[in-house]
């Protein structure tokens, strides 16, 4: 008997309408990736005068599949190359609604308001690969929270290729040497200009998915289609006795305020160039929060819409960040 390892799994995955060959597009995942197979059942009536007469039919076209990429923030790197080159958590973001810009020293994912292209991937379990063309999407959540590693989760859906894996062995890959990035007590939480002692941050980009399916042969569609999302962010503190009403305030007044957090701040809580993520939001609306107890203390949690303005909702930004 041979046994799955399930820690023997790798994704590769790009925004483009064929999947990357490995080990291209690899991405280092935090967590086994486990694929398992969705069968589109039709059941039938079979009317021949006794009872337990019904059948149940495979739709061999309509196999799906989802799973979560679980993906550990790492410092870019300090060399010139480094700090312009897109992070390898790139490709999840851009099927999730991101678009990627390189500047001269600098790598910036932001929200996009276009049509939002559709990713391919391969996807690898001990010997064992599935693949998915021009069909993945992603929905995700960011997650940064004191004393842990930054992590951002990606459920990615679509159609599979085939639901039976192809037997083929592991690529070879080279992991990421730059560290991962641990949320401290240095890093850093501003609201309109203020500073929140932040204990966990939550972005999420809830996706609206339409699922495409038509016959056509090699011509039909089967896809998952972003057709909007609506970018929000939760931020939970302790509450500071003299800030007590301020939620209320600015939920009431329907205050736009703008979010800046730096995750890989250095001692003078600054960002540092090639080793810090910069998370830029210029447009927010407080429209919720709940209090709650935590050990007699009075924890709150802020829900914000975030909205486009002159810059997109959200620009997340790698590379030479000191001084933005």
């Amino acid at each position: 008997m041979s046994t799955i390892l399930t820690e023997r799994s790798a994704l590769f995955i790009k925004q483009a309408p064929t999947a990357p060959t490995p080990p291209a597009g690899f991405v280092e995942t935090s967590k086994p990736i486990l694929v398992t197979p969705i069968f589109s059942k039709i059941s039938t009536n079979r009317m021949n005068g006794s009872m337990n007469s019904q059948d149940e039919l495979i739709d061999l076209c309509h196999s799906k599949a989802s799973f979560t990429a679980g993906v550990d923030m790492r410092a870019t790197g300090t060399s010139k190359a480094h700090l312009k080159a897109p992070p390898e958590y790139a490709e999840l973001l851009k099927v999730s609604g991101f678009k990627g810009k390189a500047g001269t020293d600098t790598y910036e994912l932001h929200n996009t308001t276009t049509a939002i292209p559709h990713g391919s991937a391969e996807v690898f379990l001990d010997g064992h690969n599935f693949t998915f063309t021009d069909t993945l999407v992603g929905a995700t959540t960011f997650d940064f929270t004191i004393g842990k590693v930054a992590n951002i989760s990606t459920v990615l859906s679509g159609y599979i290729d085939s639901e039976i894996p192809a037997t083929t062995p592991n690529p070879k890959v080279t992991l990421n040497p730059e560290k991962s990035l641990v949320v401290s007590c240095l890093d850093i939480v501003t609201y309109d200009g203020k500073v929140v002692p932040a204990e966990n941050i939550i972005i999420k980009t809830n996706p609206q998915i339409k699922e495409s399916y038509t016959m056509g042969g090699t011509a039909g569609i089967k896809q998952n289609t972003i057709t909007n999302y609506s970018l929000t962010m939760e931020i939970k503190f302790p509450v500071d006795g003299a800030n007590y009403a301020d939620a209320s305030t600015a939920i009431r007044n329907a205050d736009i305020k703008e979010v800046r957090i730096v995750i890989g701040a250095d001692k003078q809580k600054r960002a540092v160039d090639g080793e810090s993520v910069l998370i830029l939001c210029d447009t927010t609306k407080m429209v919720s929060y709940t209090d709650s107890d935590n050990g007699g203390l009075l924890d709150r949690v802020l829900s914000f819409r975030l909205f486009d303005s002159t810059n997109p909702a959200m620009r997340l930004i790698t590379g030479k960040t000191s001084g933005l």
